[in-house]
């Protein structure tokens, strides 16, 4: 994604936005994002945290925790350098635009930071892939995904 043209996403109804804090209420949001998808293998909670905390590219500063307006954490974002590297929305707030606002917010993070580009990673069969294109991420490569036996 250049960052001379960043996308404007309103804040969804009653949801508020704030830096999010590595622990558990992070990894219970990870959790409650992607226990839904095919394949989800569920990592011990202080081995995801561990990833992040231990990773020197890790972006604290963008790393974001969707809440409605009870205070329920709703979904997340979580960057590494100038990528986008995990974005999960909780089943319930599904189809409100909360993964859209929180990509927004972290684009403008960056270009505020001084970078040119943000990156992500996504499976085509994934239905962010759509949202991600809207939102003005292009197709910069494609690997091949191989099963092991």
């Amino acid at each position: 994604h250049d960052l001379d043209a960043l996308p404007d996403v309103a804040a969804p109804a009653g949801v508020t936005v704030e830096q999010a804090t590595l622990g558990p209420e992070l990894f219970a949001t990870y959790r409650a994002s992607f226990a839904d998808r095919p394949g989800f293998v569920e990592p011990e909670a202080e081995e995801w945290l561990g990833d992040l905390r231990d990773d020197e590219d890790f972006r604290p500063e963008l790393t974001l925790l969707a809440r409605g307006p009870e205070r329920e954490a709703a979904g997340f974002v979580t960057v590494l350098d100038d990528w986008i590297d995990q974005v999960g929305v909780v089943p319930g707030w599904r189809g409100r635009r909360i993964g859209a606002y929180l990509v927004a917010r972290v684009l403008r993070g960056l270009a505020d930071a001084g970078a040119d580009a943000a990156w992500l990673c996504v499976n085509d069969d994934n239905p962010a892939a759509g949202l991600y294109r809207r939102l003005g991420f292009r197709d910069f490569g494609r690997r091949a995904r191989y099963r092991h036996d």
